[in-house]
Parts: C-alpha cells; sequence; structure tokens
C-alpha cells in the first residue's frame, strides 16, 4: 500500500506580524499540528538566559517577546540605512560580525576595518538600546567570540582564540578610540569565547564554517 506523506511548513516573519512557526503533518490519514509561537519561543530564550520563566505569565512573556521584535526591527532598520554589514538572527539573539573583517587570518587583533565597523555598529547600538523606547530593557551585552569546527579542531584548541577576539573586542568598545559615548555600556559589557560550540549551517545542512568565524553582540533581556 502505498501512503502518500506530506509536510507543510509556514512561518511568518514580516516586520508587521509576529514570528510564528508552524508544521503540519499529513500521514494519508490524520493531519498533525505543532505551532511554535512568538511566546513559547520568548520562554525558552529566557529559561536559557536563567530566568525562572515559571514565574512569569503568559502575557508577560508575551510582552517581552514583542518588545524585542520591535527592537530588532529599529536595529535592522539602523543598520542597513547606514550600511552596516551585520547578520541578525533573530532565533539565537546573535548579531554577528565576519570575523575575517575584524581580524587578519588566525589573528586577535582587530583590523582598521575591523575598528570601522565596530565605531559605526557601536553608534547604533547604543543610540537605539539605551533610548527611551527600550530605557531599562537591556540589563547586559555579550560579546561572544565563534571559531569554526573543523577535523582538525577541538572545542578546547579553539578556545583560546574565542576568548581572545571577544575580549579585544570588547576593550577597544570601551576605548576612546571609538568615538562613542559607551558609558553605560561599560556597565553592562561581558566577553566570553564559546570556541566551536555553536555552529552556524546553510540552506543544505551543512555546516557554513565561514559564517561560524565571527564574533557575535547578544543582548539579555532584564526581565525584574
Amino acid at each position: 500500500i502505498f501512503v502518500k506523506q506530506y509536510t507543510y511548513i509556514i512561518q511568518s516573519s514580516a516586520s508587521n506580524f509576529l514570528t510564528d512557526f508552524s508544521i503540519i503533518l499529513l500521514d494519508g490519514e490524520k493531519e498533525y499540528y505543532y505551532t511554535d509561537t512568538i511566546t513559547r519561543s520568548e520562554a525558552r530564550a529566557l529559561k536559557e538566559q536563567g530566568t525562572d520563566v515559571g514565574s512569569m505569565t503568559e502575557d508577560e512573556i508575551k510582552e517581552i517577546a514583542e518588545k524585542k521584535t520591535d527592537l530588532f526591527d529599529d536595529l535592522q532598520k539602523e543598520f542597513e540605512a547606514q550600511g552596516i554589514n551585520v547578520t541578525i538572527n533573530r532565533s539565537t539573539g546573535e548579531i554577528a560580525m565576519d570575523a575575517s573583517v575584524l581580524f587578519g587570518g588566525d589573528s586577535a587583533v582587530i583590523t582598521d576595518d575591523g575598528k570601522v565597523l565596530l565605531n559605526k555598529f557601536l553608534s547604533v547600538y547604543t543610540s537605539i538600546i539605551y533610548n527611551e523606547k527600550y530605557s531599562g530593557f537591556i540589563s547586559k551585552t555579550l560579546v561572544e567570540g565563534h571559531t569554526a569546527p573543523t577535523a582538525e579542531s577541538t572545542y578546547e584548541s579553539g578556545l583560546p582564540l574565542s576568548e581572545e577576539r571577544a575580549n579585544n573586542v570588547k576593550d577597544y568598545c570601551l576605548s576612546s578610540d571609538t568615538g562613542v559615548d559607551t558609558s553605560k555600556l561599560a556597565q553592562a559589557l561581558e566577553a566570553v569565547g564559546l570556541s566551536n560550540s555553536k555552529p552556524v549551517y546553510g540552506l543544505d545542512g551543512e555546516v557554513d564554517k565561514a559564517a561560524c568565524r565571527r564574533v557575535s553582540f547578544r543582548f539579555i533581556v532584564n526581565v525584574e
């Protein structure tokens, strides 16, 4: 007996819609539905950052999710307007920069082009997350260093470079060389090296090694 099976994946990510993700499975006789709403997704993100989501109401989580959506929209719009080349992954919360622009080869020394990119980025980032609209919404910003998983590398071997790059970017961001007032950011900026623990995958399902080599900025929401 030949049974047709179908899978429908539906996602809305337009700026004027909440980001929901749905899967519909059909086995020829029954239909099975799974919907991942913006509230469920945000609950997982909050739990990952150590928040006790069990003590929060669904409306509270939804309010945070909607505000994060607005914040990402505002950041993306201004990054594009200023010609700033970053990649925003709303699922992970990462705002990623290509390591090949920030550094040369396997070096952790920030290049001149990298400094120009960071200067522009900081100008936009600080002006938006610290404006009145989002006052008190962000408690912390993480600078995360990432390396690519290769046959020759391990988590331990890639960790020192990822840590050094993250720390160097953090130190530069808080220096006077940026030309940006980062006094507020200084109280809430942390650096962490993640080595190859969070790879990026392409549409073909394979690891995108170029995209893996990155430094990301990721903000933590204040839920208090």
